[in-house]
């Protein structure tokens, strides 16, 4: 609520609403019926809009950037990602300090692209021109700007030097680059490249290196998100981890250390992106609760997740992949828990087709506004894809592993994944090559999206509390 009241730039408004919160809460306490621990709900609603505040201040150095300017500086900072890139390496920057104009100042977090790899963990001095991201210049262009704010970067570093001040003095860095490079070179050895860029995409978060025609076949049937590393990576290989852990006689509390110590260390490979971050978080919940003998709720996990990723970084709210990921958990959790009540059925089959009806009624207008079309065929696309991730999983993944200790013996486990993975793209040329396959929809408004998910809640609300009375009736 405060990160919504600040986006809003509605100070007012925010100071109201907490003000009602608050005598509300007040009123039910003094009724005894409402717990006071509530009282966490305002608390949480002024850090979200200081959150936001703070993440909106502007060094002076900004501001020149965001006017047009280029400036010729010299930078210190502390390398958190890199990524491939055309120019060479992305390096994402924080600790930043700038010197320009004769002066030095602490600035905001920035992009380096420059021809040399570095890992996390290493201090860097970079000499080059900074410029800020380009801002769209036509309706429904790409917000460069915006969608690197999400990532908290402020504006980007073309280098002409870049010296290594000091390296990472943790060996977790130097070993999870190390793997994740010898596991790529191992995919690549064992397979073609087009598939190597999928499996690479898929298993190490490579997703700059993706065959583009494989990517784009992928987004346009609605699958594109079986190319981001989230809850189906986590879900297999960590909660695998954890039982078979526990299986071998461990205890909760080490089963939970093994499992958790492996999915972090997996984030520290594959970059951790917002779905990763996300699945994460609920990841580490579903675990503590079995540990300690509670029972796992999906919503209040993945609302703890969605707070400590606002609270870190508030702007995430824009971020279209941050939307569609809580949207999906909201789809599964509260529409399909609705659906499948309402038909009360345990057919594999049509609980599939429920999540993925759940899904897509929960991200239909997030589609549309971030993407401007509709794959039309989607739930259908993704109920002959889903069933088939673990083989392409678990082969590739044994693949890698293999390929980099013998070739043949990683080509052969590797084998099957690269078939499903054809398949895949015959199936989304089939989807794609029938009529009015993709709909292509333009964006909606914002009164639009409010419209609808005010109607799916209405309609939701008259099948909870109608729905088994009327299909009663009906048969």
């Amino acid at each position: 609520m405060g990160i919504l009241a600040c986006e809003l730039a509605a100070p007012i408004v925010f100071a109201i609403v907490l003000v009602a919160v608050f005598l509300i809460i007040v009123f039910q306490v003094r009724n005894k019926k409402l717990h006071p621990s509530y009282f966490i709900f305002p608390i949480i609603a002024i850090a979200g809009f200081v959150a936001m505040r703070i993440s909106e201040n502007r060094s002076p150095f900004l501001e020149k950037l965001e006017s047009g300017e280029e400036i010729e500086c010299q930078l210190t900072g502390t390398v958190t990602c890199l990524k491939n890139s055309e120019r060479g390496y992305k390096i994402y920057m924080k600790d930043v300090t700038a010197s320009y104009d004769g002066a030095s100042s602490k600035v905001e977090n920035c992009l380096i692209y420059s021809d040399y790899k570095f890992i996390k963990g290493d201090r860097l001095r970079v000499t080059g021109r900074a410029v800020s991201f380009k801002m769209p210049s036509n309706p429904g262009e790409f917000n460069l700007r915006q969608y690197y704010r999400t990532v908290n970067l402020s504006y980007c570093v073309y280098s002409d030097k870049v010296f290594l001040i000091k390296s990472s003095d943790n060996p977790l860095y130097k070993l999870a680059d190390n793997l994740s490079s010898k596991l790529e070179n191992s995919i690549y050895g064992i397979t073609d490249e087009k598939t190597a860029s999928v499996f690479a995409a898929m298993l190490l978060g490579k997703k700059e290196s993706i065959d583009s025609q494989v990517s784009d076949l992928f987004t346009s049937s609605g699958i594109g998100h079986i190319l981001a590393i989230s809850g189906l990576h986590i879900s297999l290989m960590g909660m695998g981890l954890y039982k078979l852990v526990r299986k071998c006689g461990a205890g909760f509390g080490l089963a939970m250390t093994v499992g958790s110590g492996f999915i972090i260390f997996y984030g520290m490979m594959t970059g951790g992106g917002v779905s990763q971050t996300r699945a994460l978080i609920m990841f580490v919940a579903a675990v503590y609760a079995n540990v300690v003998g509670r029972t796992y709720d999906m919503l209040s996990a993945a609302a703890l997740a969605a707070l400590l990723m606002l609270l870190k970084t508030p702007i995430l709210i824009h971020s279209s992949g941050f939307l569609l990921s809580f949207g999906a958990i909201i789809g599964i959790a509260v529409i399909g828990g609705i659906l499948r009540k309402c038909f009360d059925t345990e057919n594999k089959l049509a609980e599939a087709l429920i999540a993925g009806v759940s899904i897509q009624l929960a991200t239909l207008p997030l589609t549309m506004y971030y993407f401007y079309q509709i794959p039309v065929l989607s739930i259908l696309v993704n109920l002959l894809v889903l069933p088939l991730m673990t083989v392409v999983m678990l082969s590739g993944m044994a693949g890698a592993c293999l390929g980099s200790v013998n070739v043949p013996a990683g080509t052969f486990a590797i084998g099957p994944g690269a078939l499903v993975i054809q398949l895949y793209e015959k199936i989304c040329m089939l989807n794609l090559s029938m009529d009015k396959a993709v709909y292509i929809c333009g964006k909606p408004e914002i009164w639009q999206i409010t419209l609808y998910y005010l109607m799916l809640a209405a309609i939701l609300f008259f099948i909870s509390r109608y729905s088994k009375k009327a299909l009663a009736a009906a048969f």
